[in-house]
């Protein structure tokens, strides 16, 4: 795998997992309600859903590789068109730790279950894996040592990002809920949408280009 391919995948993920969202925060929310330990099995539960999410995907793009090869750079405009919808949503999105807190579709018995329900149910997950894995399968890079690599980082840095929303004081959360905690994630989760979007739509932008 080409270096270059492999810092922007870690940096793209990064972006995605520590922006504080609700995908982080309902993990906090848990730990404020059940303590650390169910919020990290719950954690445990949400990254094997994003490694099954990113696994079907990248073995479907895999299967069909000739077909899609002259299509992947759509997948980025498209992916990159959500996510600047999500930019303009995320301005406009309510109490996220208060609405992630409450979600009555994510109590369960398991923890792990619910944290697997979580990630198939937020629909962020799918639009940017489908984008964030579009510059590798139209570079050729389909074997497995790759998946292997990109999943096992992707695992990593999701399961870290939830260890640190979990960890966090219990003040630093409250603040969170605040008015004005709420418009800085709002903001935050604009700027990295916005980031997001941009990237993709430049990278399907620019891979079209090259093609012709």
């Amino acid at each position: 795998m080409g270096l270059e391919l492999f810092i922007t995948f870690v940096v793209k993920v990064m972006l995605i997992a520590f922006k504080p969202g609700p995908g982080a925060l309902v993990h906090a929310a848990v730990a404020l309600r059940d303590g650390q330990r169910p919020a990290l099995i719950m954690a445990a539960g949400t990254e094997t859903g994003h490694a099954i999410i990113f696994t079907l995907i990248f073995f479907f793009y895999q299967a069909y590789a000739t077909g899609l090869s002259q299509i992947l750079h759509w997948a980025s405009i498209l992916a990159g068109i959500c996510f600047i919808a999500l930019a303009g949503r995320a301005l406009f999105r309510g109490q996220l730790l208060k609405q992630s807190g409450t979600n009555k579709a994510l109590v369960s018995s398991s923890h792990y279950l619910s944290g697997l329900v979580w990630a198939f149910i937020n629909p962020v997950n799918i639009a940017f894996y489908v984008g964030v894995m579009a510059p590798h399968l139209a570079a050729g890079e389909t074997d497995f040592a790759t998946y292997l690599l990109l999943v096992t980082c992707l695992v990593i840095i999701m399961f870290l990002q939830h260890i640190l929303y979990i960890s966090v004081p219990v003040a630093m959360r409250d603040n969170i809920q605040s008015d004005k905690g709420q418009r800085t994630v709002r903001y935050a989760s604009f700027v990295v949408f916005l980031v997001l979007g941009l990237w993709f739509l430049f990278e399907g932008t620019f891979s079209s280009r090259a093609m012709t």
